[in-house]
């Protein structure tokens, strides 16, 4: 891995897109190959999107953490990576981080750079690889089509503002030799102010404060409408 270069080259031969930059930057070897397995959930859970997100950032955030001088032991970067990218993180939280991973050699904003969004990561998987997913018959099948709904709606929105910035820079009226352009929808708690994508309300099934309020791992609206609809079918 070179976390010195200040690009991502792209591949000869292959798709050349972000996330095959990223993993070939970062030494990810077959990543292609497990996300496409916890996708289709060929090991039996099938991730969502946002799940592959985590899931491919964690492993360049571990590519890199490695081979700094800190110790790395289970769960830490994932902890690192929450607190790089929840939105629900404070300020001051995130800064602690960003500084800790700078004493060590890590340059914070270029591997931020590098994270890849669900959006590209499904882009990766469709176009780049040819992958498609089945509709489930379960009633999960109405979260992953209400989760398609609206990143159709945000890939249409990314490809509108691609459009015109490239418009805007043939015209001189904007520089960027190149630009990666992010769309997200971001959902904010009503009870608690916490932020949260629209994926992950649909991971989740609700906001951790009603999960705190009930508990700890109480059901989710989600899992109670599952749990309701099996005992249906009994």
């Amino acid at each position: 891995m070179n976390q010195q270069q200040g690009t991502t080259d792209e591949s000869e031969g292959g798709c050349g897109c972000k996330v095959e930059r990223v993993a070939e930057r970062y030494d990810l070897g077959q990543v292609d190959g497990v996300l496409v397995s916890k996708w289709l959930g060929e090991s039996g859970e099938r991730y969502s999107l946002r799940r592959l997100e985590t899931f491919f950032n964690e492993r360049v955030l571990e590519a890199v953490v490695t081979e700094s001088p800190m110790t790395v032991l289970d769960g830490d970067v994932s902890h690192l990576y929450e607190r790089l990218s929840d939105g629900s993180v404070s300020a001051g939280q995130r800064a602690e981080t960003e500084n800790y991973l700078k004493r060590v050699g890590v340059n914070v904003e270029r591997v931020r750079n590098d994270f890849v969004s669900h959006q590209t990561v499904h882009t990766h998987l469709r176009d780049c690889l040819g992958e498609t997913r089945k509709r489930a018959s379960d009633p999960g099948s109405r979260v992953e089509k209400a989760d398609k709904t609206v990143l159709s709606l945000q890939n249409r929105m990314r490809l509108v503002t691609e459009e015109t910035i490239e418009r805007l820079s043939r015209a001189d009226i904007v520089a960027l030799d190149s630009f990666d352009v992010y769309v997200d929808t971001t959902i904010v708690c009503g009870d608690c102010d916490r932020s949260l994508s629209f994926s992950e309300l649909l991971d989740r099934g609700t906001c951790r404060c009603q999960v705190d309020e009930r508990g700890g791992e109480g059901p989710t609206p989600q899992t109670a409408r599952r749990s309701e609809t099996a005992s249906r079918a009994e």
